[in-house]
């Protein structure tokens, strides 16, 4: 795979504090929404151009959405949060260049791969205004937790100069509904379920619907989440990551100035350690139950949560995508939930916490080492947040994760862009 690359600057505004976001919140990290960074609008956190690099044996794709459409270049718009972004991926390994990469060859045309998605971006809820950072060290500042922009702010960023793309990958609402309450048990599971069809249903609607109006040429692809938790998970492995979890807490928080005692356990007890996979399993069927119901509501002809009318759907009801999902343009991009793809089991889908010995690092994920100087230069005074930010990737997709993406997300486009002799 061959590609090139470019990133955008910005200005950035000064003077904010980091407000010590637990561990799995940078660790799942999937963001908190705010407000637009810059003046005018957010730039990208990356670009990157594909060139074909071999010839297919079949006609090349077409987009039957702009088959008149006679431009060489072929644009893909990434926004949402972490998972999209593919923290801890090398960018060779990022689930969406793999999709863009293949895309070149498979329709013989150069296409221009754009990220707006960053660690930390909400769905759509407004929260506390974190900005996101300027880069440095040689790592994009999509790496770095933030509360801004959120994924509907990119997406209306995006339409102003990518408005004729022709594939949009998104992704979005574990951080409203919050990571750490999923993957750390003090959070009654109905809870979890009740935040979940509160934040996975309409808000995606919502977005999904704009998105839809903003790119008229493109097809949508919605990430699905893989589980966080299972019961092939490690009872060891959750609990290093339990007291690396409370510890940057703590941390986080004896850093603040005339901050008060952290109210904090010092471990973990074996019925909550056991409640992480109730919480995660919850989230899990909820979030894709929502994702489903939201892509049938986005493309009925008014707003499925209106009280009235004959194409009112009840929100995140179960039997709508059963009976009703026949999406034309909006898809979903599915991934196994089989529990041994889970954090801590054998055949584990996500990064693992780092196992550090002397001067070695083992299970890292593949940014560990300059993401570490990245961490270090931001939050010098810090040392939760430092910590955080180390470790961030931890329960992202891993390599064999954001390959599994990858081919759930090009069997969806390879279907929509039928060859050219097909049609």
């Amino acid at each position: 795979m061959s590609g090139t690359s470019s990133n955008f600057a910005c200005d950035y505004p000064h003077g904010f504090a980091n407000s010590g976001v637990p561990l799995l919140v940078a660790a799942l990290s999937l963001l908190l929404p705010g407000s637009a960074f810059c003046a005018t609008c957010t730039p990208p956190t990356k670009s990157l151009t594909f060139a074909p690099s071999r010839h297919t044996n079949s006609s090349p794709l077409v987009n039957p959405l702009d088959e008149k459409n006679d431009s060489e270049t072929l644009k893909v718009v990434a926004m949402g949060d972490s998972v999209v972004w593919g923290n801890g991926d090398r960018d060779d390994h990022k689930s969406a260049v793999l999709v863009a990469s293949d895309l070149a060859d498979e329709t013989q045309r150069t296409v221009v791969l754009t990220f707006f998605a960053h660690s930390g971006a909400a769905l759509a809820v407004p929260g506390d205004t974190v900005p996101i950072l300027p880069s440095d060290n040689g790592q994009p500042q999509g790496d770095l937790n933030a509360t801004s922009p959120t994924t509907s702010e990119q997406a209306d960023c995006a339409a102003q100069t990518y408005g004729d793309a022709e594939l949009v990958l998104l992704d979005g609402c574990i951080n409203e509904v919050g990571a750490t309450n999923i993957a750390f048990p003090f959070t009654p599971t109905p809870t979890i379920i009740e935040h979940t069809r509160t934040f996975c249903g309409i808000p995606m609607e919502t977005l999904l619907r704009n998105v839809l109006a903003a790119f008229p040429h493109a097809i949508i692809v919605v990430y699905d989440y893989f589980p966080i938790v299972s019961d092939h998970s490690s009872p060891f492995g959750l609990k290093r990551l339990a007291r690396k979890q409370l510890t940057a807490q703590r941390m986080s928080q004896e850093s603040l100035p005339g901050a008060a005692p952290a109210q904090l356990p010092r471990r973990l007890e074996q019925t909550q350690l056991e409640a992480w996979k109730d919480n995660s399993a919850a989230f899990h069927q909820w979030s894709r139950t929502c994702f489903q119901w939201a892509i049938v509501a986005s493309q009925v002809p008014a707003p499925a949560h209106q009280d009235g009318g004959a194409t009112q759907l009840s929100v995140c009801d179960p039997s709508v995508p059963a009976g009703t999902q026949n999406a034309s343009r909006v898809f979903l991009a599915s991934v196994s939930d089989d529990p041994q793809y889970a954090y801590g089991a054998s055949n584990t889908r996500l990064w693992s916490l780092p196992i550090q010995f002397l001067w070695w690092t083992f299970r890292a994920d593949e940014l560990y080492k300059p993401r570490g100087k990245l961490c270090k230069s931001h939050y010098p005074s810090d040392p939760g947040a430092q910590l955080i930010c180390e470790i961030n990737p931890i329960a992202h997709p891993n390599v064999t994760g954001a390959h599994a993406y990858y081919d759930s997300i090009i069997a969806l486009v390879r279907n929509a862009w039928k060859p050219a002799t097909a049609r």
